[in-house]
């Protein structure tokens, strides 16, 4: 009993160390946006189940390559004759032999036409893929701009409370001095709760993004994530019509409509081509036992009298005509969303413009200034309190102008598809 008491007195510390060590903490990670987006891309699971789904079509690209659609049939039989009557010294039981090989060849060009339509339909889903991570990246930028927003609207709830702090402490020290009434306190306080409480609902608001943010990355619950970045004003995007250009040669979602109405045009010309009927060669062996083996072979081939694919053919022809129709349509809706997108971006931009250089700097100098005329005396508390409201009232809605500037650049990138 006392060793073990010994041995728990000794192991302690260490167990206390290790426990308590950063190495068993949280692991931290560290995101600035272009890490965020390269873990997305990499471990969004909805990403991983469209990139599993491509093994559907790279297998029906696999079967269309096959240099013979249909595999070869083997007929064996074997019979048994039985003579009501026989000659003296012959077998009342005679075995027949049969063994028949044949294969059905496409002769129409099929062959030619169900590769291309299997290559694009695998062309399609590959683009429908670039146009998921296309979104994924977007949502990741979307919440990481949010969330950058949110962590500096925190950060300025918290100098205000700093600063109430202060102007409540000035207003104590004189009202004990005499030298102002006790019912000053009482705005002061006030106001210094309701900044507590701002504080409180975008924490709120915070963590709530960050969940989407960690589940779009698919990111442990246990690793805690610190953003890295700025919200500062980047270089200006390009002109109009090249940003239209980059939409119409880059867009997966209009390249997959491409793919998709090249595939309708192969399944056309495959069904056109189904209309010439396949011919199947054979060759046959037989033995009768006792007196001939017999070789022989020939063809078979289908006679379209009735059935001529024109069912089929009908079904082809629609799916075509739409295919074409809806690539036309979504060429003119991307040219009217780039438009609108690039409308969004200028007047987000033209809302920074309004603040200038520096705003945030500028504004955390004038708020100690109105603190500092406070404890001077100089103003009175009111009148600190309302320009401190004023004050950070700017700078929430600077923040606010930033984010849609963010938010705008994003979606021009998406519309425009410049990644």
């Amino acid at each position: 009993m006392v060793v073990c008491r010994g041995m728990r007195n000794f192991l302690l510390p260490f167990l206390s160390f290790f426990l308590l060590s950063p190495t068993f903490a949280a692991e931290q990670i560290k995101l600035h946006l272009a890490k965020a987006i390269k873990i997305a891309l990499e471990q969004n699971l909805d990403l991983k189940a469209k990139e599993a789904e491509l093994g559907l079509f790279k297998g029906r690209v696999t079967k269309a390559n096959l240099f013979l659609q249909n595999n070869p049939e083997l007929e064996f039989g074997i019979a048994d004759r039985r003579a009501d009557k026989r000659e003296e010294g012959e077998s009342r039981h005679n075995t027949d032999l049969d063994v028949k090989l044949s294969q059905e060849f496409e002769i129409g060009g099929q062959a030619t036409h169900r590769r291309e339509a299997a290559r694009k339909e695998l062309e399609k889903a590959t683009w429908e893929l670039r146009e998921t991570r296309q979104q994924v990246r977007f949502r990741v930028k979307s919440l990481y701009f949010t969330l950058l927003t949110l962590q500096e609207k925190i950060e300025r709830g918290k100098d205000s409370v700093a600063l109430l702090d202060r102007l409540l402490a000035a207003a104590k020290d004189r009202v004990r001095v005499g030298d102002a009434p006790e019912m000053i306190l009482a705005p002061a306080e006030a106001e210094l709760s309701r900044a507590k409480s701002d504080i409180l609902e975008l924490k709120i608001e915070y963590q709530g993004t960050l969940v989407e943010l960690r589940t779009l990355l698919n990111l442990p619950v246990e690793e805690e994530i610190t953003l890295e970045g700025s919200l500062k004003r980047k270089e200006s995007m390009p002109d109009l019509k090249s940003l239209l250009e980059s939409a119409l040669r880059n867009r997966p979602d209009l390249a997959a409509r491409d793919a998709e109405r090249q595939a309708a045009e192969a399944e056309v010309n495959l069904t056109r081509s189904e209309r010439i009927p396949d011919i199947e060669f054979s060759a046959f062996y037989m033995r009768e036992e006792g007196n001939f083996n017999i070789f022989g072979g020939g063809f078979s081939i289908p006679l379209p009298f009735f059935d001529r694919k024109q069912g089929e053919l009908e079904q082809a022809l629609a799916i075509k005509s739409a295919a074409n129709i809806q690539y036309r349509n979504l060429r003119q809706t991307v040219e009217k969303r780039v438009r609108s997108a690039w409308k969004q971006y200028q007047i987000a931009e033209a809302g920074i413009g309004l603040f200038g250089e520096n705003v945030l700097d500028k504004f955390r100098v004038t708020l100690e200034l109105t603190q500092r005329a406070y404890e001077e005396g100089q103003i009175e508390i009111f009148e600190a309190i309302t320009a401190q409201d004023r004050l950070i009232e700017a700078q929430l809605r600077y923040l606010d102008v930033l984010l849609a500037y963010h938010l705008a650049r994003a979606e021009l990138e998406r519309e425009a598809a410049l990644e």
